[in-house]
């Protein structure tokens, strides 16, 4: 799994920059930033962080044909792409507030995205490129500047229509704050339709967009998410109704304006709705490591790997019928008896984990390498942990004179 993460609009191009440096110290994959209505222009903001970055991707999102035509999302990718040398993903989704607030009416949802998709891929991949379609047309597009790989291209979607016509004309499925359950099923949506199509999914990628709230202070992080509850809900009925009743669904429904409007006037709380509904939503939306989904990597996945060819080693060569001191007898054999006889003569098993060293509180014959002891992996101890030691120019006492 890989990490993104999404900077502000209203970020000065400056900031964007020192953020984007930043992350990309710290092994983030890819910097997103959205395409607000009182925001800055994102092709633009990532200028200095395309120039000045040298291995974390750039991504504006999410981009549309309403408010923009296909032809100029695509130009804007490939001269952000010429910047960076090519290190440039996008969405195309099918609008939000810009559309809304533009009084664009949200039409043939499901083509727009498809012939948007079909026109940008087309812009940044094929020379020369023609398209006519339903809703755009283009003829003798063939620039010979691009030099750079085309852009890598997520079409925004949750619900089944979207899904099936993404598997079919995007590079990955950008989801949106969808729950596990609900993105199980887009994925398995997703995968469904490509079979149908006879396409490969080695390299069909997904992304579940979700917002965390990190806070030294546990209350200032829930006043947050509360007070963007309503840009992460979206309160659509098939996500909300996992978690509550259609009478708690109706309650956050006849206060919809007023649940938007806590994020301008930064406030978490709504006349006529429960704090404890909100907290409701909170709960089940925005994400926590706990919910990080976990699978074993397959056969086919670890193809090209030398430290592994399995993801699941437990037992092997620790504990397994090979590595016993019984290994020949048939009679141990059928018993399906292991080395280890955990609760009876060692407290080591599958789910042991062994730590070695000495902590603050072990006498010193822990200090040896050879020594190691066991812990079950879900437990900890204010005693195991790590301490980095380094190297110090100067004197070997501070107080010394030099």
């Amino acid at each position: 799994m890989e990490i993104d993460i999404v900077l502000d609009s209203q970020l000065t191009s400056t900031e964007f920059k020192e953020l984007g440096l930043l992350a990309e110290n710290y092994g983030i994959n890819t910097v997103w930033n959205a395409s607000y209505l009182d925001g800055r222009d994102p092709f633009t903001n990532m200028a200095e962080l395309a120039r000045a970055s040298s291995r974390i991707n750039l991504a504006p999102m999410a981009l549309n044909g309403y408010e923009m035509h296909p032809f100029r999302i695509a130009m804007a990718l490939l001269t952000l792409g010429d910047l960076c040398q090519g290190r440039v993903e996008t969405m195309i989704g099918g609008g939000g507030e810009v559309v809304m607030s533009l009084d664009i009416p949200f039409e043939k949802r499901v083509r727009y995205v498809r012939e948007t998709l079909e026109v940008v891929k087309g812009c940044t991949s094929q020379r020369p490129f023609n398209y006519e379609g339903e809703l755009f047309k283009i003829k003798d597009y063939d620039p010979q500047w691009i030099k750079e790989p085309a852009p890598f291209i997520y079409a925004g979607a949750n619900k089944p229509q979207m899904l099936r016509m993404a598997a079919k004309h995007a590079d990955g499925i950008f989801m949106s704050d969808l729950s596990i359950t609900l993105a199980i099923e887009a994925i398995n949506t997703v995968f469904g339709r490509m079979d149908d199509l006879g396409r490969d999914k080695t390299d069909m990628r997904f992304n579940n967009f979700m917002a965390w709230y990190v806070y030294d202070d546990l209350a200032e992080a829930r006043h947050e998410a509360r007070r963007w509850i309503g840009f992460r809900a979206l309160f659509r009925e098939y996500m909300m109704r996992e978690f509550m009743t259609e009478k708690e669904f109706a309650t956050i429904m006849s206060r919809i304006p007023q649940i938007y409007a806590m994020a301008p006037k930064n406030e978490s709380s709504v006349e006529g709705v429960p704090d404890e509904l909100l907290d409701l939503c909170v709960d089940n939306i925005d994400a926590t490591l706990g919910e990080l989904m976990r699978r074993n990597m397959t056969v086919e996945e670890s193809l090209g790997r030398d430290n592994y060819r399995e993801a699941d080693n437990i037992d092997y060569k620790d504990g397994d019928f090979q590595s016993s001191i019984y290994y020949g007898d048939d009679a141990f054999k059928r018993e399906g008896s292991r080395m280890y006889g955990y609760g009876k003569t060692s407290l080591i098993n599958n789910r042991s984990r062994v730590y070695k060293g000495g902590g603050w509180n072990d006498r010193s014959y822990y200090l040896s390498p050879g020594t190691r002891r066991f812990l079950d992996e879900d437990k900890s101890s204010a005693a195991i942990g790590f301490r980095c030691a380094m190297d110090r120019m100067g004197s070997q006492s501070l107080n010394s004179p030099r």
